[in-house]
């Protein structure tokens, strides 16, 4: 493939702030200097932007004072970036300032940003700045401001575009499409659940011949308040209609939420269905049916969750079907044990490891030998999944035993003690991410119950917590989430007396070229009322020769083309062209395909929990989270390193939250063929 070098000319203000905005500088003066010195629009805008991506919140002030004395007309790019600045900056002072100076769809996606209006008259200034007519069509962001208010209304605690939206959907005049998607949408993503006046406004919508619009309906009706048995007969009568995918999905996942009886011959039904995506989410819904099912009918689709797990041509069915037959048969689950863990593939392991959760945990039945068997099981993708059945088992309280196997799962011998039950890993070293997950058991563990004299135990036998930190001083400091559940972790023994311990491990935890990692233990360690260590500003790595504008995907199943961004996002480009270059990605899984939402792919291991050996800045944008929009993973801010997603159906509800990066161009068709377990086969770029 002719390799074509795309260059940015970026002038030297622009260079400066981009530096700023990499290091995370968050000094007001630097800042105020910079904006100060810009001459155009477009350096405004990049000031801007930085300030956001930033995020501290004493940056404030100065958008607050730009957003005072800037009068002069506003172009659109700078109107989008002061929009994202006050969005990611997230504080509701500066939506009053704001309202004054962009357009309603760049104030409704701010306030979708911050999350609450401000008190007082700058409240009914914004209420009334939303509702302005200036829409525009810009292609990338939301420009109507009646989609962008519902769209992002959603993140708004208090349903105050409820009334807009019930009006649009029960209006029966000639409403724009776009206005209705967008109003299902909020009907079905808002907190606070439909009332029947949302709710008769919805039912009109249920089968409209627009895909998304149907899709959002389905999933507003089924959560209105009080849904039940008149509701499931409603959608349980649209599910053998001839339909998109997406929208067979939307309805066998609402039904998950209503009582079973009357789809349950339309869900059975798609489980026999062509489409694999289908397939799953029925079983899904099974499973989350199955506490409420009648014995007859748990039988009969046990027996045909277990004949899928053997026979189904797709690994992800399979997978799925494992924690529909543990929660309808346990006992056959249980029985079967010793064939999951001895035959077969490691996605059908991880997933029988997973739902050991479903089952009460006894040493001598089957379950514990089971779980000591994967404790031992070769693929650490086994492993971890029967750490996260171990945190999810100490949150059942009065439950002594389940709660001693979880403890000796993590150490081996450690529940034996005479006198205590030890919670220090018995391991120091090995996998950096098994030992990752550890925190998170052990915080359950702690969490667990106290003793009569307030001391945290299990079953009377106190635990003991010295040492539990000790290993954490060899992880590697790129394990960025393994790293933020440990800085949780010290938090909490820090409380329970292991203060030395605990801050010893903060500070070095501080002291990470990490920045989200120092970001969360310099505010424990404030906040315990220690100063964090002094630390260097981070180092870039270089986007020189990187930022190519086009790659394609070579999978399994075939070739999907994608547009590339660096204008908005030349880091994060960057290092995905850099990885892909070094064939980082050659034979690395789609390791999560969830139908109507992301095929996401990137990590090494397979499992979803690894990545290159370092991470980089978030570089939050205003591009939306439309079909095919390819966007960065991330375990929280600043956490990004190889690991990404396309969006299979639009998802709005992502934006501003994920660095979106590029766009798919060709291939849809593969695109919507991927299932979990499909592989890249290689990544070009242009």
């Amino acid at each position: 493939m002719r390799l074509i070098v795309f260059a940015l000319v970026v002038a030297p203000l622009v260079a400066q702030v981009r530096e700023f905005e990499d290091g995370r500088v968050s000094d007001q003066e630097k800042w105020r200097s910079a904006l100060n010195g810009c001459s155009t629009d477009a350096e405004r805008a990049a000031a801007l932007r930085g300030m956001g991506r930033v995020g501290d919140a004493g940056l404030a002030p100065v958008v607050s004072d730009f957003l005072a004395s800037h009068e002069e007309a506003w172009s659109v790019e700078l109107q989008r970036a002061a929009g994202l600045a006050v969005a990611l900056l997230r504080d509701p002072s500066l939506l009053g300032p704001l309202s004054r100076r962009v357009a309603s769809a760049d104030l409704a996606r701010a306030l979708g940003g911050v999350g609450e209006l401000p008190d007082g008259s700058a409240r009914v200034a914004v209420l009334l700045a939303l509702r302005a007519k200036d829409a525009r069509t810009d292609g990338e962001a939301i420009g109507d401001g009646v989609v962008a208010r519902l769209t992002y209304g959603i993140h708004v605690k208090e349903p105050v575009f409820r009334d807009d939206a019930r009006r649009v959907l029960t209006d029966k005049s000639d409403i724009p499409q776009a206005h209705v998607r967008a109003a299902a949408y909020y009907a079905a993503r808002h907190p606070s659940r439909p009332d029947q006046a949302l709710g008769r406004g919805v039912a009109r919508h249920l089968t409209s011949t627009d895909a998304l619009t149907a899709s959002y309906a389905t999933r507003a009706f089924a959560r209105m308040k009080d849904a039940g048995e008149t509701e499931a007969v409603i959608l349980a009568a649209t599910l053998d209609t001839d339909a998109p995918r997406g929208v067979r999905v939307a309805r066998l996942r609402a039904l998950a939420s209503l009582p079973p009886t009357p789809a349950l011959a339309g869900v059975t039904r798609a489980l026999r269905d062509g489409e694999s995506h289908v397939r799953r989410t029925a079983l899904e819904t099974v499973t989350a049916w199955a506490p409420k099912l009648g014995a007859d009918d748990r039988a009969g689709l046990a027996a045909f969750a277990a004949v899928m797990i053997d026979h189904d041509p797709v690994f992800d069915v399979r997978r799925a079907a494992v924690p529909c037959l543990a929660r309808l048969a346990p006992k056959t689950f249980e029985q079967g044990l010793a064939r999951f863990r001895l035959s077969k593939p490691w996605p059908v392991r991880v997933a029988a490891a997973e739902a050991l959760r479903y089952l009460p945990w006894s040493r001598s039945s089957a379950v514990g030998h089971a779980a000591y068997a994967f404790r031992d099981d070769p693929d650490v993708r086994v492993r971890i999944a029967l750490l996260e059945s171990c945190a999810a088992k100490l949150s059942e309280k009065d439950r002594p035993e389940q709660a001693w196997m979880a403890v000796d799962l993590i150490n081996p011998g450690g529940v034996t003690g005479p006198t205590h039950l030890d919670l220090a890993p018995s391991e120091t070293e090995g996998d950096p991410v098994n030992l990752g997950l550890i925190p998170n058991v052990v915080r359950a563990a702690v969490a667990y119950e106290r003793d009569d004299a307030g001391v945290v135990a299990i079953a009377k036998k106190p635990l003991r917590l010295a040492g539990v930190l000790d290993p954490y001083a060899s992880l590697p400091s790129h394990e960025v989430e393994s790293w933020l559940s440990v800085v949780s972790l010290a938090e909490t023994l820090f409380v329970l007396g292991e203060r030395e311990a605990a801050l010893r491990t903060l500070s070095s935890a501080a002291s990470s070229e990490e920045p989200a990692v120092v970001l969360k233990a310099s505010a424990a360690l404030r906040k315990l009322g220690a100063e964090p260590p002094a630390r260097a500003a981070p180092t870039s790595r270089s986007t020189d020769g990187l930022l190519a504008k086009r790659a394609v995907i070579h999978t399994t199943r075939g070739d999907i083309a994608l547009a590339l961004r660096p204008d908005v996002a030349p880091r994060t480009v960057a290092n995905f062209v850099r990885l892909a270059r070094a064939s980082y990605y050659d034979g690395v899984l789609f390791h999560r395909v969830v139908p109507a939402f992301v095929a996401q792919a990137g990590c090494p291991g397979g499992d979803g929990w690894r990545g290159p050996g370092y991470s980089i800045r978030c570089e939050n944008n205003d591009l939306t989270y439309g079909r095919g929009a390819l966007g960065m993973a991330l375990a929280g801010k600043d956490t990004g390193g190889s690991q990404w997603f396309i969006c299979l159906e639009p998802q709005p509800h992502l934006d501003l939250r994920y660095t979106v990066f590029g766009q798919v161009e060709a291939g849809w068709d593969v695109l919507d063929a991927l299932v979990q377990g499909d592989a890249i086969l290689r990544i070009e770029t242009e």
